[in-house]
């Protein structure tokens, strides 16, 4: 599909106008759940009917999206280490997938024999440990039922434990989440970053004496709730937020690295359900309801 354009006029930092211009870079007729570009600049998509595809790079002029694996389930989020695995929270199967030897493959289901509620976003830092978020669908957790929580599941340290992907599981917040959703880890792995949707605010944790330790890096006001992370090189903060489906515009809010609000980015929909960065930060793209991937340039 050729890209179309899309023009919508917004506020950037609330004091001047701007137009914000969105490129469609790919378009279906299923449900789209998240996007994810990778440091190579290759683009995945996650599809509702349980489709992984490769959309191809980000510079390609036309798209041609290919099958790359279908989970059997709902997934809701991808996410790519350094040796090319992938890693999909799934809420058809209450559980990070995997694959092995060609084959999808539960990662995490369960914690002290207790089944997640269902696995919302995966980020995977540089040393290869894996940070979800488990929420489970929309209204599982609530204010009034704040029951989420956020796993880390690191690599055992011998290197023939680290060939077979054998992880320990490790809460990081558990239990006291009011659906937890976006989630974005440093590359040291020092610092990580979680939306929680029904409280409207981000979290932010730092890492000190091997424990994480957390606090309201940013409170939202109005709109649902923030709902997906992206974070740039420069430390700046790319959020995500949804809204009513009776609202037209959404917004990406983009944070500094000490919490404060640098712009606010119009996007054609209040229902941004992914976002990702490519290689150079140069562009900032979003699957949005109704299958849509689009980018903008930052």
């Amino acid at each position: 599909l050729k890209a179309s354009l899309l023009v919508e006029q917004a506020f950037f930092d609330g004091t001047r106008n701007m137009a914000s211009e969105w490129q469609t870079v790919w378009s279906s007729e299923q449900e789209l759940n998240s996007v994810f570009v990778t440091s190579e600049n290759q683009i995945f998509a996650a599809l509702y009917d349980g489709e992984i595809l490769d959309l191809g790079k980000t510079d390609d002029d036309e798209i041609k999206a290919k099958l790359l694996l279908r989970t059997g389930g709902h997934p809701n989020s991808i996410g790519i280490d350094k040796n090319s695995r992938i890693y999909i929270c799934d809420f058809g199967h209450s559980a990070l997938l995997t694959t092995a030897k060609g084959n999808i493959v539960k990662l995490v289901h369960e914690f002290e024999e207790r089944p997640l509620l269902g696995p919302n976003c995966v980020e995977i830092d540089g040393n290869g440990n894996i940070y979800f978020t488990d929420s489970g669908p929309l209204g599982t957790t609530a204010l009034d039922n704040a029951i989420g929580s956020v796993f880390m599941a690191s690599l055992v340290g011998g290197s023939a434990d680290q060939k077979a992907g054998r992880y320990v599981l490790q809460p990081v917040l558990k239990d006291c989440l009011a659906h937890p959703s976006g989630i974005s880890v440093s590359k040291d792995g020092d610092t990580l970053y979680v939306a929680e949707t029904m409280r409207n605010r981000i979290l932010r944790g730092v890492r000190m004496a091997g424990a994480f330790h957390f606090s309201v890096f940013y409170q939202f006001s109005g709109m649902l709730g923030p709902s997906c992370l992206a974070l740039g090189k420069d430390g700046t903060l790319f959020v995500g937020r949804i809204d009513s489906p009776k609202v037209v515009l959404g917004q990406i809010a983009a944070l500094s690295p000490t919490g404060t609000l640098i712009r606010s980015i119009p996007c054609p929909s209040a229902n941004i359900k992914g976002i990702s960065l490519d290689s150079e930060n140069k562009f900032l793209f979003v699957s949005i309801g109704g299958g849509k991937v689009l980018k903008t340039k930052l």
